[in-house]
């Protein structure tokens, strides 16, 4: 006959736990709920040339702008959307930060305010969908990487990740720290992870590996019974864990972790980051991920374009510049298509793994947006937003351009977002903050 522990030993052991729970990091082991499995964003502040976007072409499909010429294979993947307007917006001067702060959140900023104050702000949606779905076995419940972000000049309008306790979340831009926290145990093999497994990898799957300090020091206090069955109910609990390690898990064989250098430029940090980025994701490191480029303000030079003609001034510096001049014009079109080469990688990687009877681009939601409509105007009234994947989610609707016309609100594609992972819900952000009024039924109802 089995005899309980005694509740001074469970009180301690659940005391142990909770230690290991509320650690930095922690790793939720949660399967996946509802239709979509993952969501990514990709956001690079500063707006889009509206020329350069994408419409609908003559008898239907997609016609193609400059700017986004990169992303023409995904054309049966991709929901190309315009001139939708965020109604988050009452009256605010700087429109760089009141976009970040709204566009993942839906919430209603009545006034500027001081920069710091995050009260007007709540959850973003990344968040929510992230404390749905979990983290996969040994990773993360979500991501937030950056471009230069440039985290020592910011205020929380120059930010657009905001955590369940309302704070705002910053983008890891440090690529040694980046390998360093997400892939500290190396990258596993390609194929079925089970017994060729990285031991340490392995070791801290395991919880009571988390715990073994307290667990020692609760062995020195106990004696006799309690101790016997102490010993007798860990046994037991390492026996659960190991079935749960032994379980095959799958791992992508596009799963490759990028060569970390020091001394790059503009262009080449870029594509590291996005190859981490895109490592995180392939290797299942986590089911939620955002790529913030530099910041609200885009302080990033692009001298390794050719169309920079401009000097030694920055992005967000040239968009105040003549608006349509040739000039203008020729360096935000190539701004604009050297941010859709680096989304179409990321397109690419998920699509080139298979999964379920599709691929991993299939299964995630990926959205490419940015803070205000032009590079110039700064307005909020005719938004671009591009969303790609979703190909596998029954009801979902790709390879199209919906045309808001400066009427449908920016947010109702929020909702079907939110919709494909199981929310059942028909509003946006705080007391629908967003004025969304429901889901884009044209992408999913």
């Amino acid at each position: 006959m089995s005899v309980p522990i005694s509740r001074r030993v469970m009180g301690k052991l659940t005391a142990a736990s909770a230690l290991w729970l509320s650690a930095p990091f922690q790793r939720i082991y949660a399967a996946p709920q509802g239709p979509a499995k993952r969501f990514l964003v990709f956001c690079t502040p500063g707006g889009f040339v509206n020329e350069n976007w994408a419409s609908a072409a003559p008898g239907g499909g997609i016609s193609f702008g400059e700017g986004v010429t990169p992303l023409r294979p995904f054309a049966d993947k991709s929901t190309y959307i315009r001139r939708v307007p965020n109604l988050c917006w009452a009256g605010l001067r700087d429109s760089h930060w009141f976009g970040m702060a709204t566009m993942l959140t839906g919430s209603y900023i009545a006034d500027e305010g001081p920069k710091d104050n995050f009260s007007a702000l709540s959850p973003s949606m990344d968040q929510i969908i992230a404390q749905r779905l979990g983290a996969p076995v040994g990773g993360f419940k979500s991501v937030h990487l950056g471009m230069r972000p440039n985290n020592s000049r910011i205020n929380f309008r120059s930010r657009m990740v905001i955590d369940l306790n309302n704070a705002v979340v910053h983008p890891a831009g440090n690529a040694k720290q980046v390998v360093d926290q997400l892939f500290e145990d190396g990258v596993p093999e390609g194929g079925t992870m089970s017994g060729g497994v990285n031991p340490r990898m392995v070791k801290r799957r395991y919880v009571l590996d988390h715990l073994r300090r307290e667990i020692n020091q609760l062995n020195r206090e106990l004696v006799g019974d309690d101790k016997i069955r102490l010993d007798a109910h860990l046994d037991h609990v390492r026996t659960l864990e190991e079935r749960v390690v032994d379980a095959p898990v799958s791992v992508p064989n596009a799963c490759t972790l990028p060569n970390v250098r020091n001394g790059l430029g503009e262009a080449e940090e870029m594509e590291l980051m996005m190859d981490l980025f895109i490592s995180s994701i392939v290797c299942g490191r986590t089911n939620v991920g955002v790529f913030l480029v530099n910041r609200a303000v885009n302080e990033l030079k692009y001298d390794f374009l050719p169309e920079k003609t401009q000097g030694n001034v920055s992005h967000h510096a040239i968009s105040h510049g003549a608006k349509n001049t040739a000039p203008f014009t020729k360096f935000f079109t190539a701004a604009d298509k050297w941010h859709a080469g680096h989304l179409a990688r990321l397109l690419q990687a998920l699509d080139s793994v298979p999964e379920d009877g599709g691929t991993m681009l299939d299964h995630t939601i990926v959205m490419w947006t940015t803070e205000t409509n032009h590079p110039n105007t700064h307005l909020h009234h005719s938004m671009q937003l591009g969303i790609f994947g979703g190909g596998a989610i029954p009801g979902w609707k790709t390879g199209q351009v919906i045309d808001g016309k400066g009427t449908t609100p920016y947010h109702n594609a929020h909702i079907s977002i939110m919709r494909a992972f199981g929310f059942d819900q028909n509003t946006f952000g705080p007391n629908n903050g967003s004025k969304a009024t429901g889901p884009l039924t044209e992408l999913y109802a």
